[in-house]
C-alpha cells in the first residue's frame, strides 16, 4: 500500500500524526506506548525463559546463548520465537503489535516472526550498523520490525539508534 492508502484507514492505536511522521521520517519512537502490566507480564515471562536456558550449554532451537554462558550465570543474546515459548508474547503480539503495524502498514499487515534479543554491551560481542531489511527475506520492502524495551536503555547496555529518513536511501 502507498502511504497514501495507509492513512485513509482510520488508526487502530496510533494517533495520525504519528503514523504521518512514521511514514515521513521511517521511525517511530513511543516511550511508555507499552502499558506497565504489560511489561511486567512479558518480564515475568522472559525470567521464566531465562530460567529454562540454565539447561544448555550451546545455541539451539529457542535459546541463542553468548560463549559465557553457564547453568550459574546465563547470558543470552536472543529467544527464538518467544511466541511460541510462552502465551504472554502471542498475546502482545497479536494485540497492540499488530494494531500497531496495521497503523503503519496498513489493514493486511502480516506477522512474520518474532524474536527477543537480549541487549548487553561487550567489546567482544557487537552488533554493527545495519539496516534490518537486508535481514528480511522478502522481495516486498514494506515490512517494519517493532521494537518494544522491556527495561530502560541507555550507552551501557545497547540502545537502538536511528538514522531519519534513511528508508528513502539506497540499501
Amino acid at each position: 500500500m502507498t502511504p497514501d492508502e495507509i492513512l485513509r484507514h482510520p488508526p487502530r492505536v496510533l494517533r495520525q500524526e504519528q503514523r504521518e511522521f512514521y511514514l515521513r521520517e521511517g521511525y517511530l519512537g513511543l516511550p511508555g506506548f507499552v502499558d506497565a502490566t504489560a511489561v511486567q507480564r512479558l518480564c515475568q515471562a522472559t525470567d521464566r525463559l531465562v530460567d529454562l536456558s540454565r539447561q544448555g550449554t550451546s545455541p539451539g532451537r529457542v535459546f541463542g546463548i553468548a560463549p559465557e554462558h553457564t547453568a550459574e550465570k546465563p547470558v543470552l543474546r536472543r529467544l527464538k520465537r518467544p511466541d511460541e515459548q510462552d502465551e504472554v508474547y502471542w498475546e502482545f503480539a497479536r494485540g497492540v503489535l499488530a494494531d500497531m503495524a496495521a497503523d503503519r502498514l496498513g489493514p493486511d499487515a502480516v506477522f512474520h516472526h518474532s524474536k527477543l534479543n537480549f541487549k548487553r554491551f561487550s567489546e567482544s560481542d557487537t552488533v554493527k550498523w545495519h539496516q534490518d531489511a537486508q535481514f528480511f527475506p522478502h522481495s516486498s520492502h514494506n515490512v517494519l520490525t517493532i521494537g518494544c524495551y522491556l527495561a530502560d536503555t541507555d550507552m551501557s547496555n545497547g540502545p537502538l539508534a536511528v538514522l531519519p529518513k534513511s528508508h528513502e536511501g539506497e540499501l
